[in-house]
């Protein structure tokens, strides 16, 4: 984020910042604004969905309360997503 040495010092971390327009800093966006050294935009974009498929496999294996509905895209029951999320940790 800007105003971070990750990104006032870029290169000094491997980093390049491929956008400095801020329409492109949403946190979940396509594709990131920046590439490593060792890994293209593309490959950290690959990264992050595995990540976020894991967390919801994991979700679904330890909650399955928080299981989508195959018939709706409704949660069953009242449960809160954010009352599980740092058990992770």
């Amino acid at each position: 984020m800007p105003g971070t040495d990750f990104f006032d010092n870029y290169s000094q971390f491997g980093i390049n910042i491929i956008h400095h327009d801020w329409v492109h800093y949403e946190g979940r966006s396509y594709p990131p604004v920046y590439n490593l050294n060792t890994l293209s935009s593309e490959e950290i974009y690959q990264f992050f969905l595995e990540a976020n498929r894991s967390e919801l496999s994991y979700y679904r294996e330890h909650y399955p309360e928080l299981s989508v509905n195959q018939n709706e895209d409704t949660f069953r029951g009242n449960v809160s997503f954010g009352q599980h999320k740092g058990r992770l940790v």
